[in-house]
């Protein structure tokens, strides 16, 4: 489902004017796509050798590609699926309220889902973490490598040390926390080990290499002077 949603606003992201920020109910309609959507599938030919023999759980072609390929080939329903995605509402007294959107920002059609939560305290998600946290691995094609995470998936002197389970631990802890990636208060990081230095950015996310590089690079630097202090 999130393929087909993810597809269909790729299809809405076209140029258009300026920002008119008129927002429109909108609904999937992609059905005389789907038999392309099946060939460009059908025509496919996946690596025959793993490009990380490493990972394990399907995953040693970056995704689970065979399954899905087999799946969208055979039992995923496309015409099903389209309806799911349109059927998706919420309730305001009782009052059924379609949740599909689109607008025009910044001359790119948007597509967008709009719905409330039951909890009148719920705090909403916002851009920074929508956009920052998920559409970067799309737009970049990085989830289809998961270089990025290649790594940290090996035992050797490259991944992560996966022996150290000491907690509070004695080994010296630099920590960074950027504006839109969670919230660790200073307080609680100290609690669970040696906490050497603590650094508050007021801008940035979980891409911190992308997001404020000058910030990253600072604290980079001031780790590596630890030893010599």
């Amino acid at each position: 489902m999130l393929n087909l949603a993810f597809a269909a606003a790729m299809v809405l992201a076209v140029n258009g004017a300026e920002s008119n920020y008129t927002v429109k109910p909108f609904k999937f309609n992609l059905s005389d796509k789907f038999p392309r959507f099946k060939s460009l599938v059908e025509n496919t030919r996946l690596p025959a050798t793993p490009l990380y023999p490493e990972l394990t759980g399907g995953y040693d072609k970056g995704v689970e590609l065979q399954a899905l390929y087999t799946e969208w080939l055979t039992t995923y329903d496309w015409e099903a699926q389209q309806a799911e995605l349109n059927q998706i509402y919420m309730r305001d007294h009782e009052v059924r309220i379609d949740t599909n959107f689109t607008s025009v920002i910044e001359g790119l059609t948007v597509h967008f889902i709009h719905q409330k939560s039951d909890d009148s305290k719920a705090i909403p998600l916002i851009n920074a973490t929508i956009l920052t946290g998920v559409s970067l691995y799309y737009l970049t094609d990085s989830l289809s490598a998961v270089w990025v995470y290649r790594d940290a998936q090996n035992s050797g002197p490259t991944g992560l040390v996966r022996n150290y389970t000491k907690a509070p631990t004695d080994a010296p802890m630099f920590f960074t926390q950027l504006e839109y990636n969670g919230f660790w208060p200073e307080q609680y990081v100290a609690k669970v080990g040696n906490l050497v230095s603590y650094k508050f950015h007021t801008f940035g996310g979980h891409f911190a290499g992308l997001d404020n590089p000058p910030a990253l690079i600072e604290d980079i630097r001031e780790i590596g002077l630890y030893p010599k202090v």
